[in-house]
């Protein structure tokens, strides 16, 4: 496939961004990258036919491949050319995103401020979006003392997976004084769920009996109640929350289970 590149795009000193940069891209990651990069992607090729026009051909076809490829970052020749991806920098490298790093403190703080001349500030994809000014992130080894900057007010955002926690911790002065809202919404959209999985290639799983002799000694609702605080809900299928779902018991198998 052939992409034209958008002609006002430019990094943040300023230069456009061209096809020699996203080929350079690609090719940065195929011989500096993690191997499953290049394990992902092997046959595959990033060529700028054109200052503002690349050309990918697929080592294999597939949607994946493509859509993946497009969700790459395009870095500037003329920084990483005098560096490796492995190289500790000293400095910012150059982005082309609507925040640069303006303010860094390595391995306990990074700020983000807002790019007033941001070249795809007015495109659809982007409206009504990136309307903060400054982006602070903290970085924190232990994640009690995290969850304590949250509950002191010292944190805004905080994703919460323990479900003990979420039960037994969730409290304060920042609480009772309605500073910190503690509130549970219903997840309606698909979602990630976790399995118990059989290698059937394996001969002590290869009988379907010895399969749900194990579901079954499976204690789900114990579990969740002595456990997880009753946060769970079983899955009844792979795609929970979708129009996709089983709906009942199939009437046949379609496959060898």
């Amino acid at each position: 496939m052939e992409i034209a590149l958008n002609p006002h795009a430019r990094f943040h000193d300023g230069t456009p961004i061209t096809a020699r940069d996203v080929a350079f891209t690609f090719n940065k990651f195929m011989t500096e990258g993690v191997p499953q990069f290049r394990l992902f992607y092997k046959g595959t090729t990033v060529k700028a036919i054109a200052p503002l026009t690349v050309r990918i051909d697929l080592g294999q076809p597939g949607k994946e491949n493509m859509l993946s490829l497009l969700s790459l970052p395009v870095m500037p020749e003329a920084f990483w050319r005098q560096h490796k991806l492995s190289d500790p920098l000293s400095k910012p490298p150059l982005a082309s995103g609507p925040y640069r790093i303006s303010a860094w403190r390595m391995g306990q703080y990074i700020i983000y401020s807002r790019v007033a001349d941001y070249w795809a500030a007015d495109l659809p994809v982007n409206r009504g979006r990136w309307n903060f000014d400054t982006l602070r992130y903290d970085y924190y080894l232990d994640d009690n003392v995290a969850f304590e900057a949250f509950k002191a007010g010292a944190v805004d955002r905080r994703e919460e997976t323990v479900a003990k926690n979420w039960a037994t911790r969730y409290v304060g002065r920042n609480f009772s004084r309605g500073y910190i809202i503690k509130d549970e919404h219903t997840n309606t959209s698909a979602q990630d769920t976790q399995w118990l999985a059989f290698n059937i290639q394996r001969p002590i799983f290869a009988d379907r009996r010895v399969r749900q002799a194990i579901t079954l000694a499976f204690d789900f609702e114990w579990m969740n109640k002595a456990l997880f605080y009753s946060a769970y809900q079983r899955a009844n299928s792979y795609f929970q929350n979708t129009e996709y779902a089983a709906r009942s018991l199939p009437t046949q198998p379609s496959w060898p289970c």
